[in-house]
């Protein structure tokens, strides 16, 4: 059967769908692993090893993704050991195994140095980036706009690899069940704030910020930030947001000077957090093309799931693909 493979011990599993060691609490950086090895093209840069040894980072990630997807492998589980130790020093120990992290933030601090390693020289003030892997399959651009209070307005036009959306707050008051009743966000009201119409608010430089979409990527990443910080205890919004696994419209959100278009896009993977906030677990939902099955793999289980269980979670990081 195509694309299906058998280890050497004997296990029989579809080709890239393999589990990762947890070594102690690095099941944020496995999940986030998980996901990037299923965008094809970055997977596909690091399987035809074209990239050339730019940096350890580059390196190690590289040579996960091939034993990720390697037909002959000895078991359909591997250990993300060295590339985990090149990220805790890298980072100077902010991702590491010891204490769980945010895999939104992984994600964007491991995109941005990737970005950085590949694009070869660090280009001149006042000159273009160069592009990268990276760039070419995550980037997207932002028109901001800053209103301030004396009637300033300041516009700028801004990359980006990633969309992040705060959830709304949790409800203060029970329902007559006496329980917090949990809030169910549909994904098209959280990418209103990238409309260009609606207002959010700047606390660090007071002003009322718009943001409008003018470029979309290939592969399109919104990081939902599910957890906040007080001076006693880390707090989770345990909100559903409802979000639709294809054909999701980017087209209302994009300007256009013409006539309204559907610009279309298929979820690839996500990461999925279950839990409470001090003891919880992150897991990766990721699409198998060859197969289209769809996998739940958190560390080392990995077995097949249906799409729907994906939407009842609570959501962390979804990737989707541009329909061609």
């Amino acid at each position: 059967m195509k694309n299906r493979c058998r280890s050497m011990d004997g296990t029989t599993r579809w080709q890239g769908v393999t589990g990762l060691n947890n070594l102690q609490a690095t099941d944020y950086i496995n999940s986030v692993l998980q996901i990037l090895a299923a965008v094809s093209p970055l997977r596909d840069f690091f399987l035809r090893r074209t990239h050339g040894a730019t940096t350890k980072l580059v390196t190690k990630l590289g040579e996960l993704v091939r034993r990720m997807w390697a037909s002959d492998a000895f078991r359909g589980h591997i250990s993300p050991h060295d590339l985990v130790q090149e990220i805790i020093k890298r980072s100077n120990s902010n991702f590491g195994l010891l204490k769980r992290g945010d895999p939104g933030l992984f994600f964007i601090w491991l995109l941005n140095s990737l970005h950085r390693d590949l694009q070869g020289k660090e280009p001149r003030k006042g000159t273009r980036q160069s592009k990268s892997i990276v760039s070419e399959t995550f980037q997207g651009g932002l028109d901001t706009f800053q209103h301030f209070e004396q009637g300033e307005t300041k516009h700028a036009q801004i990359p980006f690899f990633v969309l992040s959306f705060e959830l709304p707050p949790k409800p203060l008051f029970k329902d007559n069940r006496d329980k917090n009743s949990i809030q169910q966000i549909p994904l098209h009201e959280l990418l209103k704030k990238f409309d260009g119409k609606h207002f959010t608010h700047d606390i660090k430089s007071g002003a009322r910020m718009q943001y409008s979409v003018n470029r979309v990527p290939r592969f399109l990443v919104f990081h939902i930030q599910r957890f906040s910080k007080t001076s006693f205890l880390k707090e989770k919004n345990p909100a559903v947001v409802i979000f639709p696994t294809s054909n999701l419209d980017m087209g209302p959100f994009l300007q256009s000077s013409g006539r309204p278009t559907h610009v279309l896009f298929d979820l690839v993977g996500a990461v999925i957090f279950e839990g409470h906030a001090g003891s919880g677990q992150f897991h990766a939902f990721v699409l198998h093309k060859a197969s289209g099955k769809w996998f739940d793999i958190c560390d080392l289980r990995v077995k097949e799931t249906m799409p729907q269980l994906m939407t009842l979670s609570e959501a962390r990081l979804l990737i989707y693909e541009r329909q061609a």
